[in-house]
């Protein structure tokens, strides 16, 4: 298949995917967008802002999923080649740090909220425990 049509191609399975995400549909909107990446890649290389995009969608259907271990490296990845095409400061590049960054922080609360079960404490922090009401 021509680069070209490789690409019109992977557009197309990228708005479905974002489709299927939107109405809950993650397993499909998963499997449309690494459809998408690996037509891109084919298309355009593996270090092109599309491909980037495409692994952005994919890590974020993979959380919507609640599949954090699968998301990390994926916007590591799409992170990291948006650091190289576009630089430190473009919406792209800061989207994608937003997202790793919420990744992370939601694994890592997992992480504690398995230990403390785990532990037989509860999960729920002091801090975020109400208060006792105060009454004048």
């Amino acid at each position: 298949m021509p680069p070209p049509l490789q690409a019109e191609f992977a557009r197309e399975a990228r708005v479905l995917g974002l489709l299927y995400r939107q109405e809950g549909k993650y397993s499909e909107a998963v499997r449309l967008h690494q459809r998408a990446r690996r037509l891109h890649m084919a298309a355009l290389g593996a270090q092109h802002r599309e491909v980037a995009r495409d692994l952005c969608n994919l890590g974020n259907a993979l959380c919507d999923m609640g599949k954090l271990e699968e998301a990390a490296p994926l916007l590591r990845e799409a992170l990291q080649a948006q650091r190289e095409t576009l630089g430190d400061r473009h919406p792209d590049t800061l989207s994608s740090i937003n997202n790793l960054g919420s990744v992370l922080f939601a694994r890592a609360e997992q992480r504690r909220v398995g230990e403390e079960c785990s532990a037989g404490r509860s999960p729920v922090h002091e801090t975020t425990r109400a208060a006792p009401r105060q009454t004048h």
